[in-house]
């Protein structure tokens, strides 16, 4: 997973053909759970573009992200974009490995 921690970086996110964006904060319990899960999502992913927003450090940043793809900002949170679009998204109890693999596959 690449850390996103410029909002210049969003860009390079909203201009991937697909995108998952995870929203972190170290402070909370459900986040490390949520993290899990995507890590877990991500050593069985191809051909997907995974980043990490800390949103205690970076919260601008997403904010950015929010403003951008229309999705209210929420900790901990995953947004999957299909060129910049929001296709789905999840948050706290949400955030799943499976629930990932299963939008990703509804939106082919």
């Amino acid at each position: 997973m690449q850390k996103l921690d410029r909002e210049e970086d969003v860009e390079v996110v909203l201009a991937a053909d697909l995108a998952l964006v995870y929203k972190h904060s170290p402070r909370c319990a459900q986040s490390l759970f949520a993290r899990s899960q995507v890590k877990r999502f991500a050593e069985t992913s191809s051909g997907i573009s995974l980043y990490t927003i800390d949103v205690i450090v970076n919260r601008e940043v997403s904010n950015a992200v929010a403003h951008r793809v229309g999705v209210p900002h929420e900790s901990p949170q995953v947004i999957l974009l299909r060129r910049g679009k929001p296709i789905w998204h999840a948050s706290h109890g949400g955030v799943k490995a499976r629930a990932i693999v299963a939008a990703l596959s509804r939106s082919d």
